[in-house]
């Protein structure tokens, strides 16, 4: 190889290193922002994981709620339940009385 052949390639290899220089010079901001992104995808990330535990916990709680609330929906029926129990046992108990108590002044006329 003679001087002006390595003068030549050098000049190509000068011409290649500033065009690969250029285009290093435009990626570079690219990959900070990839970067930049990665992180923010990280802590997106936790957020959602903390704002899933915070709901799991909110759903737990509605959750038991909703099991009161259903007990305190059931409260009126079981006391009309109980109510009209008692009413018909009263009513039950008070012709049951009355017809012992007619039997026995029935049975006390006879005995005389």
């Amino acid at each position: 190889m003679d001087d002006q052949e390595i003068a030549v390639n050098l000049a190509k290899v000068d011409e290649r290193a500033r065009s690969n220089t250029h285009r290093l010079d435009k990626l570079e901001p690219v990959v900070d922002e990839l970067h930049n992104m990665g992180k923010a995808m990280v802590e997106m990330s936790a957020e959602m994981k903390h704002q899933k535990e915070t709901l799991d916990r909110i759903d737990g709680k509605i959750e038991r709620i909703d099991g009161k609330v259903e007990e305190i929906e059931k409260e009126p029926a079981a006391r009309w339940n109980n109510m009209t129990r008692t009413i018909f046992t009263t009513i039950v108990s008070t012709v049951a009385g009355a017809l012992a108590t007619g039997l026995v002044i029935l049975m006390a006329q006879y005995v005389h």
